[in-house]
Formats: structure tokens, C-alpha cells, sequence
């Protein structure tokens, strides 16, 4: 076993001496998914057609008769020229695209130019991606064109000629779904992905020392002993959740129950249905809340501070959705029961003022009476993920580049207090939960 043990470390050693290469590119993974995405698309769409309901007059038809009735297998070729113009016309588009090139400029020694070459860096990893996702779309695009042109050629049911071209067609798309795989994406990828979250950081560590809370404290970070059960950092947030929902959802429950009993005539059955609506609004609308928390670290700020770019885009999108499910769904509720738009609209904006209030508190930045207690350990978690993917690649390349873009995005002078309480120490304190300190700092 000793020698076994010895020439493991031998191995191991000699293991790590060498260039072993890595597969970077995967076209046929690529084609796959693509494809995945072509077929469930098709899919969707003639599922669709199927449960189409008819109109006044309109005699049924099966998905094939539907299909034969929006001219597919028909003896015009208009649509199959089309179709090939679409097929063929992804080729050039796809190569043209797959044939561009951004090269971001190297290093300057001079720390004066590190600004111009990191913005440099961002926009090449920028026109990078956007050209990724040109090249998808037209991949896509074109697969959709290849299986309706299948869909005509089986509906005809004519010749070889016929396949022929269905697999020309075919071999075309299989080009252009390979695409996105063979496009090189720059080296630059890491280190824009290393500045961004190096601002993400330092935004959270400006917005930490503005409440006056440590670089590692989360309030949720300690242990509930609930008869057997211990109760950690997770089950403190959704406990914390549950009570504040339930209190929340309270007033639009007393509703309906006052509504049911003293002014509205509709069946039971009605009733209740009028309830799940409302339920599943609000339901809808914490679903929002959630969402917002949970990515809480790319729009929390300073309030005054515009300093530091916020990634709120896609938190608005998904809060967006979920309050257009359920605020209807609550209207709707209530309409069941008053019969009144305005008097709905009305008793739902009502219901939800304590939601309303704890989500004005929350980003005015005011602790009490507000979700700041779940935003802080939404952040917390984030933190944690941030630096493990931070830390990951300074192993693999040069460090020099990252030692840069840190000197540039948080200089070696800079403080918070303007003298003692360096930004550097304390996003590194950020970046540390070996042993959580529940300090905090002292609020001026």
C-alpha cells in the first residue's frame, strides 16, 4: 500500500507537468440543442392549430386538413421558393457573421491607458455576444424554414427529386446550426466577467457601509432549534418570508370573507372560484417579490450614488411578469363579487398596501418596516457565489491583467470614510464566510 501510495504521488506530480488540450468547441451539441429548440417549436405550433376552436360556419378540420387549407403540400411553389430563399439566404448571413472579428488591444504597460484598454475589452466581449445570438437566431430561423419545407414535402408525396431537396436543405441548416459553436468567443470574456463583478462588489460593499452592517454579517446567519428540528440559514429566509407573505395577504383574505357574507349573491361555488383568483394574484404577485430578493445584489445602491452601473434590467422584466399574471387575476377576483371594474381595481390596489409599503420602504433604503432584512441575505448569498466565481480563473492565466483591472476599479487609496475604512479591505472581508462576524459598523 506504501508503494502504491508513493507512485500515486509520483503520478500525481507528473500530472500536473504538460499541456493537456481541452475540447472548447461542440458543434454536434450545438446541432442538438438547436434542433431541440426547431422541433419544439413546430410541435408547439401545430399543437396550437389543434386546439384552435372554430369559427361560426367553419366546417372542421384535422391538422392535416389545416395544414393542406394554409396551402402546404399544394401544387404552388411560391411558398417552397420562399422557403429555399429563407434557407439559402442563412449561409451568407451565418458566414459573414461567423467571419467578423474583434480584437481588443493588449495591455498597455502604462497604468494612464488601463481605462481606455478595459472599456476596450467590455465592448469587443459585448459585439462578441451579440454577434453569438445574431448567429443563433439565423440558425433558428432557418431551422423553422427546413421542417415546413419537410412538413410540404411528406404532404405532397411525390418523387425523389422532391427529398432531394428536403436534404440539401437539411445539410444547409446542419451548417448553420454548427455556427455558433465554431464562432470564437475572445479571451477577453474572463476579464470583462471579472471587472463587472469586481463592480457589482464594490456597489454592495458601498451600499453595506451605508447601513452601517459588516462586510460578512447576515442577520439570518445563526441557528433556530425548533423542538428536533434546527432550523438554519435557509429555513431562518423562508420562515422570515412565509410570516411577512401571510401578514401581507392577510387584508385581500378579509375581504372576500366580508364580500361573501355581506354583500355579494353569487352561488358558493362562485364564491370560492372568486377566492383561488385572488389567491393565486397574490400568490403571483410574492412570486414577484421572490424574484426581486432573491437577485436583490444587482440593483441594490446607494440612494444618491450614480456612480456604479446597476444590472436592473432583467429584475424588472421578471417582476414585470408576475405583476401582470396577478394583478389581473385579483381584479378578476374581485369583480366576480362586486360587479365593478373601478370598485375591483379599487379593493386591489387596498388589499395590497402593506406589500405596496414594505416594497416603497425597501427601495428608499429605510430598514424598518421593510424587506431589507431579506435583501441583505440575498445579497450575502450572491457575495458568496461572486467570489468563488472570481477567484476560479486567477489559477489558469496571466494575473497580471486581473491585478490591473483591480487597481483600476478599486484603487490601493481608496476609503469609504475618506480615511481609515480602506474599499479594498473591505470587499476582500466580503469575499471571506469562513467565520461570520456579527459586528457591525458604526453608522455615522
Amino acid at each position: 500500500m506504501a508503494h502504491r501510495n508513493a507512485r500515486m504521488g509520483s503520478l500525481r506530480g507528473l500530472e500536473s507537468k504538460g499541456f493537456a488540450l481541452k475540447r472548447r468547441l461542440d458543434a454536434i451539441q450545438s446541432v442538438f440543442l438547436l434542433s431541440c429548440l426547431v422541433v419544439l417549436t413546430v410541435v408547439v405550433a401545430a399543437w396550437w392549430v389543434v386546439i384552435k376552436p372554430r369559427g361560426r360556419g367553419e366546417i372542421y378540420l384535422s391538422l392535416v386538413g389545416r395544414l393542406k387549407y394554409w396551402g402546404f403540400g399544394g401544387e404552388n411553389g411560391e411558398f417552397r421558393g420562399l422557403v429555399i430563399a429563407i434557407v439559402l439566404a442563412a449561409v451568407p448571413v451565418g458566414l459573414t457573421i461567423a467571419g467578423m472579428t474583434w480584437s481588443a488591444r493588449a495591455r498597455p504597460k502604462s497604468s494612464v491607458l488601463h481605462g481606455e484598454w478595459l472599456q476596450d475589452v467590455v465592448d469587443t466581449v459585448n459585439r462578441e455576444m451579440s454577434a453569438w445570438i445574431i448567429l443563433f437566431l439565423n440558425a433558428y430561423i432557418c431551422g423553422v424554414a427546413v421542417m415546413l419545407f419537410w412538413i410540404d414535402a411528406l404532404l405532397r408525396k411525390q418523387g425523389v427529386m422532391n427529398m432531394l431537396s428536403t436534404l440539401f436543405l437539411m445539410t444547409i441548416y446542419l451548417f448553420s446550426a454548427s455556427l455558433p459553436a465554431l464562432m470564437k468567443i475572445g479571451d477577453g470574456i474572463t476579464i470583462s466577467s471579472y471587472a463587472k463583478d469586481l463592480l457589482t462588489l464594490r456597489r454592495v460593499a458601498k451600499w453595506r457601509y451605508f447601513h452601517g452592517v459588516s462586510p460578512r454579517y447576515n442577520v439570518l446567519d445563526r441557528k433556530l432549534r425548533v423542538k428536533w428540528v434546527e432550523v438554519g440559514e435557509k429555513g431562518w429566509f423562508w420562515l422570515s418570508f412565509i410570516f411577512v407573505a401571510f401578514v401581507s395577504g392577510m387584508p385581500c383574505v378579509s375581504l372576500w370573507l366580508s364580500l361573501s357574507l355581506h354583500y355579494t349573491i353569487l352561488p358558493v361555488r362562485f364564491e370560492w372560484l372568486s377566492l383561488m383568483f385572488i389567491l393565486f394574484g397574490e400568490t403571483s404577485l410574492w412570486f414577484a417579490i421572490v424574484s426581486a430578493v432573491c437577485q436583490s445584489v444587482w440593483w441594490v445602491r446607494v440612494p444618491g450614488l450614480k456612480l456604479d452601473r446597476t444590472e436592473w434590467r432583467f429584475t424588472i422584466l421578471y417582476v414585470s411578469i408576475f405583476c401582470i399574471i396577478g394583478m389581473p387575476l385579483q381584479v378578476f377576483g374581485y369583480y366576480m363579487m362586486i360587479q365593478n371594474w373601478w370598485l375591483a381595481s379599487l379593493s386591489t390596489i387596498g388589499v395590497n398596501v402593506i406589500l405596496e409599503l414594505l416594497v416603497w420602504r425597501t427601495l428608499r433604503g429605510h430598514r424598518e418596516f421593510s424587506l431589507w432584512i431579506l435583501v441583505l441575505h440575498g445579497v450575502t448569498v450572491a457575495q458568496r457565489k461572486l467570489s468563488k466565481r472570481m477567484i476560479r480563473p486567477l489559477g489558469e492565466v496571466d494575473v497580471e491583467n486581473y491585478f490591473a483591472v483591480a487597481d483600476l476599479i478599486v484603487p490601493e487609496d481608496s476609503a469609504l470614510d475618506g480615511k481609515t475604512i480602506k474599499l479594498r479591505d473591505f470587499i476582500n472581508e466580503m469575499m471571506t464566510f469562513d467565520a461570520p462576524c456579527e459586528a457591525e459598523v458604526a453608522s455615522e
